[in-house]
């Protein structure tokens, strides 16, 4: 049967009407999740930017953290506020000098000082060896956490006089060959002793070990024979190239270094510090019914 005009145009409009309906419905439903999906976004940048907060205040305390530690130690072994302030500067210098960790650099220092205050050494003796000892983990090789493991071995055995520090000296041996080697030249130039052993037909490394073992090494031994080997290990140093793990390492020690300035400026790990320690207070005045 024929439509007519007027059904047609009437079933056009009904079904036009019913097309925007649809149209109207599908943008509601886009907006909605649009809008779902904006807020879900919102609350993953939120948390993002929280978990960086976090780690960023972690990362700023252990940087500190770190270097106050050992600059607590560094004031114990200097006798005035210049010579703790002339070490401190002297050893950033040395740090940066001979890329090494600035923290395992005054480390060393003051495991040196600490191990031989009765050799009256001076300020600057004390400063050359640490220069030495950087300079011969670089020549030896090695990556950053490699050379400040040994650096940490080196001076327990500092701090026991070099009384059974078998483990230590093995440890020194695989990580920091070059500045082991350095060692027992210098022991070899300087030891009368140990020196009509090696003429004997002993070897070296050898003698050293057993010395080690006997207990016949000391604090003034190894640096009588370190102070015999700067020359040497200077020259060796002064043609390294620098890797980019030891450019990364000086980068490091300035980032720590302005940190460590800026917090003594800022007063922020203090003012941090004093208020945990005010709650802990609080927590340990706390009597059972107030909880």
């Amino acid at each position: 049967m024929a439509q007519s005009l007027g059904s047609l145009l009437i079933n056009v409009e009904a079904n036009t009407a019913q097309l925007v309906q649809g149209f109207n419905k599908a943008e509601s439903v886009v907006n909605k999740a649009t809008k779902s999906m904006g807020t879900a976004i919102k609350s993953l940048a939120a948390a993002y930017v929280s978990l960086e907060a976090v780690d960023l205040a972690k990362s700023y305390a252990k940087q500190v953290d770190e270097l106050t530690t050992v600059n607590n130690r560094l004031k114990l072994v200097t006798k005035s506020t210049q010579e703790f302030k002339t070490a401190q500067t002297e050893l950033y210098k040395i740090a940066q000098d001979t890329r090494t960790v600035f923290a395992g650099t005054i480390d060393i220092f003051t495991r040196i000082a600490r191990g031989t205050q009765n050799l009256n050494l001076s300020q600057k003796e004390l400063l050359d060896l640490t220069t030495s000892i950087n300079q011969a983990m670089r020549v030896g090789g090695g990556t950053a956490e490699s050379q400040q493991a040994a650096l940490i071995q080196l001076g327990q055995a500092f701090s026991s006089n070099f009384k059974a520090v078998g483990q230590e000296l093995g440890s020194l041996r695989e990580q920091a060959p070059r500045l082991y080697e350095a060692i027992v030249n210098g022991v070899l130039a300087t030891n009368k002793e140990f020196k009509t052993l090696v003429d004997k037909g002993q070897e070296a490394t050898g003698v050293f070990r057993k010395w080690a073992e006997e207990g016949k090494l000391s604090n003034k031994i190894i640096i009588d024979g370190l102070k015999s080997q700067g020359i040497v290990i200077g020259s060796e140093f002064k043609q390294m190239t620098m890797t980019i793990d030891e450019a990364m390492t000086t980068a490091k020690t300035s980032t720590q270094n302005f940190i460590y300035e800026f917090d003594k400026i800022t007063g922020i790990s203090q003012s941090v510090s004093t208020s945990i320690k005010d709650i802990s207070s609080s927590i340990d005045n706390l009597s059972p019914e107030e909880i």
